[in-house]
């Protein structure tokens, strides 16, 4: 009398062969996805600075047009250093209008400019005060 052979346990489960073409597969993938992390980690630093600066011209405006007086609208765009939420430096400068006069109830424009450390501007605009 023959014994049937038990069918062969071994069948179930990966193989290593599988498991090291499914990492080799998952590290050609990686390596694609790559530069696009990259770029997308270059960007926000880039709008880290934008955001900053753009919150630091609006801020200098404000308070030149809270403290309207020829000497408010040199003190708000005093030259002054920041620094955005990567670290990077930044400088804020401006320049009022050279023929403010208190006392004129006139208009006057107002520059204000905000640079990264090589001098690159990152956001300016100018705006319009009125000094009673």
């Amino acid at each position: 009398m023959t014994h049937a052979s038990a069918p062969d346990d071994r069948d179930g489960g990966f193989t290593l062969i599988e498991v090291v073409v499914a990492v080799v597969l998952l590290g050609f993938l990686a390596i694609a996805i790559l530069p696009a992390l990259m770029m997308g980690l270059e960007i926000a630093g880039q709008q880290s600075s934008r955001a900053t600066a753009i919150r630091a011209v609006n801020g200098a405006i404000e308070e030149a047009r809270a403290t309207p007086t020829c000497a408010g609208l040199a003190s708000a765009v005093a030259a002054r250093d920041l620094v955005d939420g990567r670290g990077a430096r930044l400088s804020l400068s401006g320049m009022a209008d050279p023929a403010c006069a208190d006392g004129r109830g006139a208009t006057f424009w107002l520059d204000v400019a905000v640079t990264d450390a090589d001098g690159t501007n990152i956001h300016s605009d100018r705006a319009l005060v009125f000094v009673p």
